[in-house]
């Protein structure tokens, strides 16, 4: 599908040239769906003798049809191409963490501020919350990140520059996570109206922490990374992220779906929602 939508693929005499992906190189593909003469020159159709990719993406673009004399016609479907505005584009890459630091607030401030009856007063959550989102943004080190907390102080974003190693207690503190979570809903809410269809997956994400195991193959203790997983419900028009669920990086996508779904029919109006819950709610 890659190479049928990025590569241009031309007809030569009887067979189709196609691109190849990994180098320069190009590969003739001779198709024909009536007598099934299907074949390739690249290395692995020559080993294999089975579909390659070069040939199901001239599939995937050509149709034949047959008349009543048996001649065969062939038939390429053009591909879409859609218009760039490079001005908008680059004006939306300049302004980007201006932009999203501005509807970050918007979000944050409706935080709510705990209230406490003795010890120090604390940093206002809404700041923290809105520290720790733009921090991930950044892709800055914590130390580095703090200029942008500098910046976004004097713009009046934040009441408070806290210290980088609070910032890190903050994105360690649990106790933030559903208040996270509900943000990200509250961020699909204004397409409510227009997202109806969804999809479920997951992402796993590395952290700087390593635990060791030790493998009997080779006798000696390994270091491994260990994994978050983030399984999330997205709109398949928008892709706005309409539910998600943090977990360790060996659980299965599976135990979250009945989750991911109830919190996601919460909010928007799907056909599938409620035939998806009942299904899950009848046992196996």
């Amino acid at each position: 599908m890659s190479i049928a939508k990025t590569c241009k693929i031309t007809k030569s005499g009887n067979s189709w040239i196609v691109p190849s992906q990994s180098n320069g190189t190009t590969y003739d593909v001779e198709f024909s769906e009536f007598d099934h003469k299907q074949s390739c020159t690249c290395p692995d159709y020559q080993y294999r003798k089975i579909k390659c990719k070069h040939i199901f993406a001239v599939v995937l673009i050509v149709t034949e049809e047959i008349d009543s004399y048996g001649t065969v016609t062939q038939t390429v479907t053009k591909r879409v191409s859609y218009a760039q505005n490079w001005q908008a584009y680059d004006q939306a890459q300049i302004h980007q963490k201006e932009l999203f630091m501005g509807l970050l607030r918007d979000l944050t401030s409706s935080i709510p501020q705990p209230e406490y009856t003795f010890g120090r007063p604390k940093l206002p959550l809404a700041d923290m919350v809105f520290a720790s989102a733009l921090k991930v943004f950044s892709t800055f080190s914590l130390r580095r990140f703090t200029t942008d907390m500098q910046i976004a102080k004097e713009r009046g974003l934040i009441e408070r520059v806290p210290y980088y190693t609070t910032v890190a207690r903050y994105m360690e503190n649990s106790e933030l996570t559903p208040i996270i979570k509900d943000l990200i809903a509250m961020t699909s809410l204004a397409l409510a109206s227009v997202e109806n269809d969804f999809t479920i997956d997951s992402s796993g994400f590395g952290t700087s922490r390593f635990v060791k195991w030790f493998d009997h193959k080779y006798g000696k203790d390994k270091d491994v990374r260990t994994w978050v997983k983030a399984h999330v419900a997205c709109g398949v028009k928008t892709n706005i992220v309409t539910a998600v669920e943090l977990t360790m990086g060996n659980e299965h996508d599976s135990k979250f779906l009945p989750e991911l779904v109830t919190q996601t029919a919460q909010n928007f109006t799907s056909k599938k929602c409620p035939e998806i819950r009942r299904i899950l709610r009848e046992p196996i």
